[in-house]
């Protein structure tokens, strides 16, 4: 059992005069998410801020409203691109990083957030395998939340009073179950990054299902691990996100900390790591 305040101890220990390029490489990180996210956020308010203006809005020439449209609707496309095709493997490259610090390794650079992009492939595997099934464990319980909230409505205007409450607390049970199951499936997958970023010949379905393996009976302690970075985190926001870009690696080393003690525990050393059945 890995203990939380050890991990962060041990981060901090690693990253003490080499944080230079895991700063650098969060702020580039970062920088790309925003300089593709900012077209669809200027066009928005943009709209946003015309359209409160009712009168000025009804001007508009029905050219200007087709551009306006078509221009949001080309800067979305262009955000979900850069989540699709770039932002995986920028993610491996973080996490390649994380795992560079954490096993002290001398030579860091901040390049080392393109490092992702030599595996493309598994990179882009891991982030739709991990999404898809994410999706198909919500889609368990997002079907009985809208046939509950359906009958909840229907008791509502029958002024069936008793049903109404009755399928009130079974939304709101649902509900709360569906956000725990998200949370519990994004802990039990989120190990898949550094098992790759340890081995990229790992396979990745073997490199989810080790990752499985490995978090089993310790998804709360991770839990714990990730709150503990909220009030940092918080920080980080109020500062204009500069605060981000110390606390981003802080988080990261610390969780390939816990994730190194897992798969020692699970894996002893000289033992080979075998790939375990694909379930669920």
């Amino acid at each position: 059992m890995f203990k939380i305040k050890e991990c962060k101890k041990q981060a901090l220990a690693s990253l003490k005069g080499k944080w230079k390029a895991p700063v650098l490489g969060q702020l580039i990180y970062l920088a790309l998410t925003l300089v593709a996210f900012a077209p669809y956020m200027i066009i928005y308010f943009n709209i946003l801020r015309q359209t409160s203006n009712i009168v000025y809005y009804d001007s508009y020439s029905p050219v200007t409203v087709m551009l306006l449209g078509v221009g949001m609707l080309f800067s979305l496309i262009l955000y979900m691109g850069y989540i699709v095709c770039i932002l995986p493997a920028l993610m491996m490259g973080m996490m390649k990083l994380s795992a560079k610090v954490a096993n002290n390794v001398e030579d860091l650079s901040c390049k080392e957030v393109f490092s992702g992009f030599k595996m493309y492939g598994k990179s882009l595997g891991s982030f739709w395998w991990v999404y898809l099934w994410t999706m198909l464990w919500m889609m368990t319980l997002y079907v009985p939340i809208i046939i509950t909230m359906s009958i909840s409505t229907a008791a509502v205007l029958s002024n069936n009073v008793v049903l109404e409450l009755i399928m009130a607390i079974l939304s709101l049970v649902l509900i709360i179950g569906f956000y725990w199951l998200i949370i519990y499936k994004s802990i039990r997958y989120s190990m898949i990054w550094y098992v790759l970023a340890d081995d990229k010949s790992v396979p990745v379905i073997q490199a989810m299902n080790i990752s499985k393996q490995i978090t089993k009976g310790h998804t709360l302690k991770l839990f714990l691990l990730n709150l503990s970075f909220i009030g940092w985190e918080i920080l980080g926001i109020l500062s204009l996100g500069v605060g981000l870009l110390w606390v981003g690696p802080y988080s990261q080393v610390s969780h390939y900390n816990a994730y190194r003690v897992l798969r020692d525990a699970a894996f002893p050393k000289n033992e080979e790591i075998a790939a375990p059945q694909i379930t669920e």
